[in-house]
C-alpha cells in the first residue's frame, strides 16, 4: 500500500492509497505542540481531517446538520471580535457577568420549546459551548395546539392576556402550523431564537446597534457515539478550569451544566449514581435542574472520574500509549477512541477565545 507523506507546521500526516490519512503529532522540545498540551501531544494519532479543520474552507451548515435525523452536536458561539462583553471587560472594567445568566436561561427555556435536549454547556466571558441532541422527528408527535404553545415560548406575546388569542390565530392557519412544526425541529432556528434575543437585550443595555455575535454559530458534525458525546461534554466542562475561572473540575460556578449537576448532587446524593439527564428549567420554581427523562447511561460519579482522568493525562510526560490507557476509568470502554475524540475538540476549539494566539491548557 503506497503512502504519501506531507507536512503542515509541526504536524506530519501519513496518507495511504485508500485516502485515509493520519497525523502524528510531533514532540516539540518538551513544550506545547500546536494547541496540544504536552501530555496529549506525546502519543496521539488522529485522523487528518480532525486536525486540519481550522485551515480548510468553511463547510456549509447543510452538510454538517442532518435536518431529518438530527443527532448530537457541539455548538460554539463567540462574541463579536471575541470581546469580553459577557464578563468583566479588562479594559473598561465594566462587569457584564449578568449576561451569562441571560444566555443560560434562554438556552434552557428554548430547549423546552424545541425538539432539542441540552446535555452540557459552559457560558464563558466571551463565548459559550453547548453539547446538545437534535430530534427533528419528535415534532411529528406534537399536536397542533402544542406546536402553537411551544412557539410562543420562543416568541411570547407582550402580555399574558394575548396568549390565548395568539394560539387561536395560529391554529386557524394550517400552513402556519406546518412551518412552525418544521422550525421546532431545526437547530438553526433554535440558535437564531437564542442569539437574536441576547443580542437585542445587550444592545438595548449598551444603547447601541450592530452585531453582538461574531457569526451565527459554529457546529460540529453529528457525533456518532456516546463516547464522542462524553468527550465533548468533558471538554466543555473543563473550559472554566482551563480559563482560570474555577478551582477544580467539580466547582464550575453558576453558568455551567456540571456546576448545576453538582449542586443537585449535594442536595440529593442519588444524583451521583443516576444517569445524567438533559438540563432544563423547573416550571414551578424557575430554577435550573436536570430533567428526569432520557438520561444518559453514564452516571455523574463516573463522569467526574472521566474529567479527573483527562486532567491528569494533560499533565503526563510519558510518550507511551499505556500511560493513559492503563489509568482510564473502568466506565470508558475504549480509552484511545475517547482520548482521540477529546483532543479533536481541543484541537478545533482549544484556544482562549479572547486571545486567539495563546493555546489553551487543560
Amino acid at each position: 500500500m503506497g503512502h504519501t507523506l506531507f507536512k503542515n507546521g509541526t504536524h506530519t500526516a501519513d496518507q495511504d492509497a485508500s485516502g485515509c490519512s493520519f497525523f502524528r503529532v510531533l514532540q516539540d522540545s518538551g513544550e506545547t505542540v500546536g494547541n496540544f498540551p504536552q501530555g496529549f501531544a506525546n502519543f496521539l494519532e488522529l485522523p487528518a481531517c480532525s486536525l486540519l479543520q481550522n485551515s480548510l474552507m468553511t463547510i456549509a451548515r447543510k452538510h454538517l446538520i442532518d435536518r431529518e435525523n438530527g443527532g448530537y452536536h457541539h455548538i460554539v458561539t463567540r462574541c463579536v471580535r471575541r470581546a469580553w462583553i459577557c464578563g468583566v471587560d479588562p479594559l473598561t472594567k465594566r462587569d457584564f457577568s449578568h449576561r451569562k445568566g441571560w444566555i443560560e436561561a434562554r438556552m434552557l427555556s428554548l430547549s423546552d420549546a424545541f425538539a432539542i435536549k441540552v446535555y452540557g454547556y459552559a457560558v464563558m466571558s466571551n463565548h459559550y459551548h453547548i453539547a446538545l441532541k437534535v430530534e427533528p422527528k419528535r415534532v411529528a408527535e406534537y399536536s397542533d395546539e402544542e406546536v402553537a404553545r411551544r412557539w410562543l415560548i420562543a416568541y411570547p406575546p407582550k402580555t399574558a392576556s394575548q396568549k390565548d388569542c395568539k394560539i387561536a390565530a395560529i391554529l386557524e392557519d394550517p400552513e402556519r402550523i406546518k412551518v412552525l412544526r418544521q422550525r421546532l425541529g431545526d437547530l438553526s432556528w433554535y440558535m437564531k431564537c437564542l442569539n437574536n434575543h441576547i443580542a437585542r437585550k445587550a444592545n438595548i443595555e449598551d444603547d447601541c446597534t450592530g452585531k453582538f455575535w461574531e457569526s451565527r454559530f459554529h457546529s460540529s458534525r453529528p457525533m456518532k457515539s456516546l463516547e464522542a458525546l462524553y468527550a465533548c461534554m468533558a471538554y466543555i466542562d473543563l473550559n472554566p478550569l482551563s480559563a482560570g475561572a474555577a478551582d477544580g473540575p467539580a466547582e464550575k460556578g453558576d453558568h455551567t451544566s456540571l456546576g448545576h449537576r453538582m449542586k443537585e448532587a449535594r442536595q440529593n446524593e442519588e444524583k451521583m449514581t443516576s444517569g445524567m439527564s438533559p438540563m432544563g428549567i423547573c416550571p414551578d420554581t424557575g430554577r435550573i435542574r436536570s430533567n428526569l427523562s432520557e438520561a444518559l447511561p453514564l452516571t455523574l460519579e463516573n463522569y467526574l472520574s472521566h474529567i479527573e482522568w483527562l486532567a491528569k493525562c494533560s499533565k503526563s510526560k510519558s510518550k507511551r500509549v499505556p500511560a493513559y490507557q492503563t489509568t482510564a476509568p473502568a466506565s470508558i470502554e475504549d480509552p484511545n477512541l475517547y482520548m482521540q475524540a477529546f483532543v479533536k475538540f481541543l484541537r478545533r476549539w482549544g484556544r482562549k477565545q479572547g486571545r486567539g494566539d495563546e493555546p489553551l491548557h487543560v
